[in-house]
């Protein structure tokens, strides 16, 4: 029997869609082992940014230092999920369910889908103490693409 089913209570409140892209190695001609993203599902989801409570937020998440640390950009995003997901997976395209993409790149002229890294997951249990869904802390990859990169 599947952890989840689409008409149970916990379909009301995931009206939204994600991508999911799994990792996968791969090595070059010359040895070299490169990772990629593959697409594998789209999944129902609720995603969200929580509130930043320190007080310390720029607004727009973008920070400008000097030397090699240079200019550097985050969004943290909460997204809740039917599926475990991995953190050898990445999260791209996420869509409200009038069908509207949520998170995007407005700082390129192409608006692409914002891609985000896995970067911790935990299950939320039911007041029965089974598995409702799983609740994961998503952070905006610093490379925007699911190219094959040197690992």
């Amino acid at each position: 029997m599947p952890l989840f089913q689409l008409n149970s209570y916990i379909a009301t409140f995931m009206t939204m869609t994600a991508d999911v892209y799994v990792q996968k190695n791969v090595q070059s001609d010359s040895g070299a082992m490169l990772r990629q993203w593959v697409y594998d599902q789209t999944i129902i989801c609720r995603a969200m940014v929580p509130a930043n409570k320190s007080g310390k937020g720029t607004g727009d998440s973008k920070t400008y230092a000097g030397g090699a640390a240079g200019y550097a950009e985050s969004l943290d995003v909460k997204m809740q999920s039917p599926i475990r997901l991995s953190k050898r997976f990445r999260i791209s395209g996420i869509t409200s369910a009038d069908g509207e993409k949520v998170f995007l790149e407005y700082d390129r002229i192409s608006l692409d889908d914002t891609v985000f890294d896995i970067i911790a997951m935990h299950p939320v249990l039911d007041p029965f103490g089974h598995i409702a869904y799983y609740e994961c802390n998503l952070r905006r990859a610093q490379v925007q693409n699911n190219d094959i990169i040197a690992v």
